[in-house]
């Protein structure tokens, strides 16, 4: 029994169900649904408009140019949110431990923090 005839006519059903499907392209976006470009924030607009806590790969933690203890964050927060309402900026890299960041926001969290944004280096993102 020869199976070649079988096998040749299968070709073209094996290939179409090897590649994928082609989705068709997204409709452009209408210009008054885009949003605007972030601008660039320096870290002094940040110290003046929210309450920054710099976080270095080392584990160290400063704000406003004093080094904090981890069990310091939620103090210092819960202080500066009693004269004002801010949000919480922790700048970091990449070479932070995930575990030390995560620490550091749950204590603003505690301090009273309703709003906590992580901010990477101009330099760090890619």
């Amino acid at each position: 029994m020869n199976i070649r005839p079988r096998a040749v006519a299968l070709l073209p059903l094996l290939a179409a169900c090897a590649s994928p499907p082609v989705e068709p392209a997204p409709p452009p976006v209408p210009p008054e649904a885009q949003l605007p470009a972030p601008t660039r924030s320096s870290r002094a607009e940040l110290e003046e408009t929210s309450i920054l806590l710099v976080l270095t790969p080392e584990g160290e933690i400063l704000h406003a140019g004093e080094r904090l203890s981890l069990d310091r964050v939620s103090t210092v927060v819960a202080q500066r949110l009693a004269a004002q309402e801010l949000p919480v900026v922790v700048e970091t890299d990449r070479e932070t431990p995930a575990a030390m960041l995560v620490r550091v926001i749950d204590e603003a969290k505690l301090g009273g923090a309703s709003k906590v944004s992580v901010a990477v280096p101009q330099r760090e993102r890619r």
